[in-house]
């Protein structure tokens, strides 16, 4: 007993070490925590404390109020946390610190918008109502930097939101207001003049000292992880607030003088700039550039006159005589600025550089190397990049690029610089001249050229780019890049070839399906108007068969032309993202990701419209065969719980209802109901919702035969009533929610489903109310095996699989079409097999009868093939009378995969069949079967 009651108090105790802590975080409307129109926060605190309840395993509650208010709130133990806390000696008596600063806060000075920069001459708010946030540090640093400047303003002390605090300011309550830089609602309001800073820390509640101590661990952890931590914070979150949209006086008098900033650019430098030769109009990048810049400022418009150049040197030589205010683009360093007489500002974009090589030259090729570059005339950039990041490389001057091209096809020189956002534009002619590109990983980074004396458009220009968004300024040189990029569809063809096989077969199928359907509606509709010709009764009944046949005809095209497109558009746009894309790995890697789950998508749809056809028609057969129903469920519901994963679905599972384990049918049609009903309960209900699965045996009347019963149940979507009515009709799906319309599926599912259930006897049931959940039934009857099954599974991953090694075995791959050949050769090649190739049925049986017994371990055959199909050679291998001619494994491997065709296969003396495409994990598990 004693022992009982230890194990209580010890487990007792384990639950209250890992209980999960409750902290209240207090919550005000600022960069520091932010909620958006969909109820998402973010924000420099927010994320701070996310990041800190990785190492302390805390669950927030936010309370929303304002600053003021919730500090006051802190004070009194109403919340555990908030942060923005100055640090002072009095709030040491009624709150804790986080030993640790969580940054920096500056204060500024704001404006009405309609004042403008009239604060910026300090004197001019002598007298006026200034509001500071109660009982915040932002009151003495004002009350300092007032005597400082001597002037006296009046101060009111606020307790309010900063929309509230912005709405009275703009309204003439307030002339003015202080408050940190990460303030929420800058767009309405003018940043005037900084008036100091303060280090900020996390407040706690007094009564939490347990909160401090783990608190501080973690803020050490995080540090201890990334040394610039609140640096790179304050960046994503502050410092773009920070930089003023209005110009002062003295910009707007330089700007009213100026009227128009000319830009001198060099010609014939896309996807950067060039001067169209239509139109005479700038285009490229540096167009987009200047008219986001023309705007970027709330109380001025920059008109900007573009003035093209044979030459980077010539635009600077116009820049020193005053023909032109700035120069694009310009990359200087420091000191080839100092030299060159001008000021360079921030970089408005960088491009990675390649080096072209001759194909003969790209192994030995080494950026390290001494090697001679060929360099146009009249280029400082590419002389200061090369002097920097390149100082063994000795340049050799040419006149054009397609000079330095030359140059380097005929090995005058070892390469020439490329950016990576123009390699594109020289693409036929590397194939010509037998060239290719090498990143060098170093990036040349774009910027404007001002006269040295320019200080105040050197100023606006900084400021420019400073309030572009990053992305937005990366967009337009990526647009630019692909709209210079002419590729023809050949050349798509060419660098796509698998991609454009898989999608024009399957477009071409999926046609072919639509041409029958069409044949088989209009064969009904003559049919119909001959029975009209014989009587007047007929000719109602003909007409009604004959329009429903042309509805469900536009019906099906309709729908078909629709899901078609949509995968389609998928494969075809992450295509062309991926030729934009060729040397970005990652880019890559998430557009081939994408276009295989448009593949999967296109080729369910094919599988479904088969389905429903052969359905329609009577031509679905159900195979019998002994199988474990309890091993056959854990298989389903382990995949289902995969996808359920990435949802973070709680997903239960129950079979422990079952008695007859071993039963006798269809296993894979079974499969496809219950499957097709798991995944749209995943696909229908939210992140972190309830999915029960559970098959179950009912009491069965018939001797012999187990009646079983599968539930599916979610607290999901739900669906409409008026839904309910029309569900297991083809292609009716519930789209009066508009949370359903985005979500991939067919419309075939349920009715392809229903209609294998009723062959199996049974049939579904559909239990749902909208915006709580769902309940299908699934009741069907199976005969019972002779073994019953432990109910255990070897689960082996196909990761696992993969590292089995098959080297010690052989095996004949017989396949007439070549880009099946490389597909398959490439998935054995994997699992380190030795194996030969045959081309048609007629050379295969001739390879396994001219090598003794046992020399091939398994055969993979194709069915349709030329001169003797898969069936006839396998029956002729079968009966050879070799003493292995009985034994040795053979798997179809053919785009036949309906259920009679396994049964053919079999029949015709195969072990096996595996449809194509070909599904790698299967393919793997068949070879362990059989080679083991």
């Amino acid at each position: 007993m004693k022992k009982y009651v230890f194990c209580l108090v010890l487990l007792s105790f384990c639950l209250s070490a890992f209980a999960e802590k409750v902290v209240r975080v207090g919550c005000f409307d600022s960069r520091f925590c932010h909620r958006d129109e969909f109820g998402r926060l973010s924000g420099y605190a927010y994320e701070f404390q996310r990041d800190i309840a990785t190492y302390t395993g805390w669950r927030y509650e936010y309370v929303e109020d304002s600053w003021p208010n919730l500090f006051q709130m802190l004070k009194e133990g109403k919340i555990d946390l908030l942060s923005d806390v100055s640090f002072t000696e009095d709030r040491t008596r009624s709150i804790l610190f986080s030993s640790y600063a969580m940054g920096v806060e500056k204060y500024l000075l704001y404006a009405p918008l309609a004042a403008g920069a009239s604060f910026a001459d300090v004197r001019n708010l002598e007298g006026k109502i200034v509001g500071v946030n109660k009982g915040s540090v932002q009151v003495g640093i004002f009350k300092k930097w007032e005597s400082q400047m001597g002037i006296k303003a009046k101060i009111v002390e606020l307790v309010d939101d900063e929309s509230v605090q912005a709405a009275m300011l703009n309204s003439g309550k307030l002339d003015a207001i202080v408050s940190g830089d990460a303030y929420e609602t800058v767009e309405q309001m003018v940043p005037q003049t900084e008036i100091g800073s303060s280090d900020i820390f996390f407040g706690v509640n007094k009564k939490r000292p347990d909160l401090l101590e783990e608190l501080n661990r973690a803020m050490a952890a995080v540090f201890r992880t990334n040394g610039y931590y609140t640096q790179d914070l304050y960046k994503k979150y502050v410092d773009n607030l920070r930089n003023n949209k209005f110009l002062d006086a003295n910009e707007l008098e330089w700007l009213k003088k100026r009227r128009t900033i000319k830009v001198g650019y060099r010609d014939n430098y896309m996807a950067f700039c060039a001067k169209d030769e239509k139109t005479g109009e700038l285009k490229g990048a540096l167009s987009d550039y200047l008219k986001m810049m023309s705007s970027v400022f709330k109380n001025a418009s920059i008109k900007f006159e573009p003035v093209a150049f044979v030459s980077t040197q010539a635009s600077l030589d116009a820049l020193k005589r005053g023909d032109v205010d700035c120069v694009f683009p310009i990359n200087l360093d420091p000191y080839d600025s100092e030299k060159a007489g001008v000021l360079s500002t921030k970089s408005f974009a960088g491009t990675d550089m390649y080096a072209i090589v001759h194909k003969d030259n790209y192994k030995n090729f080494s950026v390290v190397n001494e090697n001679v570059v060929a360099v146009n005339k009249d280029n400082p950039n590419y002389e200061s990049f090369l002097q920097v990041h390149f100082p063994k490389w000795k340049p050799v001057i040419v006149a054009t690029t397609d000079d330095a091209l030359r140059y380097v096809s005929q090995k005058k020189a070892t390469t020439l610089l490329v950016s990576n956002f123009r390699i594109k534009h020289f693409e036929r002619k590397l194939d010509e001249l037998n060239l290719f590109g090498i990143a060098t990983s170093h990036i040349m980074k774009l910027s404007f050229a001002v006269r040295n004396d320019d200080l105040i458009l050197y100023s606006i220009l900084n400021r420019c780019i400073s309030l572009i968004p990053r992305e937005e300024l990366d967009a337009a040189l990526t647009s630019s890049a692909l709209q210079d990029y002419n590729t023809s569809f050949l050349d798509v063809i060419k660098q796509n070839y698998l991609t454009f096989m898989i999608v024009g077969g399957s477009v071409l199928f999926v046609i072919v399906v639509l041409l029958v359907r069409t044949f088989r509606s209009e064969m009904k509709y003559k049919k119909a108007n001959r029975q009209l010709e014989s009587s007047y009764d007929h000719l109602k009944i003909a007409l009604a068969a004959a329009q429903e046949a042309s509805r469900a005809k536009t019906t099906f095209l309709n729908s078909m032309s629709h899901d078609i497109r949509t995968p389609m558009n998928g494969i075809i746009g992450m295509t062309a993202i991926a030729t934009a894309h060729l040397d970005d790995p990652e880019k890559l890697k998430d557009c081939l990701k994408k276009i295989s789950g448009a593949s999967d998508h296109l080729l369910s749809l094919i599988n479904d419209v088969l389905d429903v056809s052969r359905i329609e028609s009577g031509r679905t057969t159900l195979n019998r065969e002994e199988f474990a129903i309890d091993k056959m469920f854990i298989d389903i519901t382990n995949m289902a719980q995969s996808l359920a994963s990435q949802k973070r679905h709680n997903f239960v599972v129950d079979y422990s209802g079952l008695r007859n384990m071993n039963a006798v049918g269809d296993p894979l049609r079974l499969r496809q109901v219950i499957l097709n009903i798991l995944s749209n309960a995943i696909k229908y209900t939210p992140e972190g919702g309830t999915i029960k699965a559970t098959l179950s045996e009912l009491p069965s009347s018939t001797i012999g035969f187990a009646d079983y019963l599968f539930v599916c149940e979610d607290n999901g979507l739900g669906m409409d009533p008026k839904y309910l009515e029309k569900i297991f009709e083809p292609f009716s799906r519930d789209e009066l929610d508009e949370n359903k319309r985005a979500i991939q599926g067919t419309g075939l599912g349920m009715s392809i489903a229903r209609s294998l259930a009723r062959m199996m006897d049974g049939d579904i049931r559909v239990d749902s109310v909208l915006g709580k959940g769902s309940r299908i039934e699934v009741p069907f009857k199976l005969m019972v095996g002779k073994e019953q099954s432990t109910g255990s599974v070897d689960d082996v991953s196909l990761d696992q699989l993969l590292q089995k090694d098959f080297s010690d075995k052989r095996i004949l791959i017989v396949e007439d079409n070549e880009l099946n050949m490389e597909i398959a050769k490439e998935f054995f090649a994997t699992t380190k097999i030795n194996f030969e190739t045959a081309w048609n049925g007629k050379e295969a049986f001739s390879m396994y009868e001219e090598h003794d017994a046992g020399y091939y371990d398994m055969i993979f055959m194709d069915i349709q093939m030329p001169m003797m199909d898969g069936h006839q050679a396998t029956r002729a291998i079968r009966s050879s009378g070799k003493s292995d001619a009985t034994t040795i494994p053979i798997v179809a491997m053919s785009a036949n995969a309906f259920t009679e065709d396994m049964e053919t296969s079999k029949r015709s003396g195969m072990n096996d069949h595996i449809a194509k495409p070909i599904n790698v994990s299967r393919l793997v598990m068949l070879m362990e079967k059989y080679l083991r």
